[in-house]
């Protein structure tokens, strides 16, 4: 499987301490929501990887999800399943626990990890 670039997200300057919620404008995730979900009804399921810590897919993550809610109506499932690192529930105000790793560990139900 080949892997190919379906958007380009401008790069901002600087290093900003605050939520990834607060610190990009939906204008610039707007290209992205539409390449990945398009006009297509049916639920749609996007993967985000990085190579290096810091590489930014947390904040793509999470403006990118606040973008198709706002800006497509469509409802958006986060998972975060950076096992070694996981800060997505930070970026929510959620607790980290029950979480994926719970879920697959069956500790917890899926119900239990969904945070609506």
């Amino acid at each position: 499987m080949g892997a190919f670039t379906v958007s380009a997200i401008s790069r901002w300057t600087g290093r900003q301490k605050k939520s990834p919620l607060a610190t990009l404008d939906d204008n610039l995730f707007r290209p992205l929501a539409t390449t990945i979900v398009g006009g297509c009804t049916t639920p749609v399921v996007a993967a985000f990887v990085a190579a290096n810590p810091g590489d930014g897919v947390t904040t793509t993550i999470v403006n990118l999800a606040r973008t198709l809610e706002a800006s497509a109506g469509r409802r958006v499932l986060v998972v975060d399943g950076n096992l070694s690192n996981p800060c997505v529930h930070d970026c929510y105000g959620l607790p980290q626990s029950p979480g994926l790793s719970d879920v697959a560990s069956g500790t917890a139900n899926l119900r239990e990890a969904v945070y609506v």
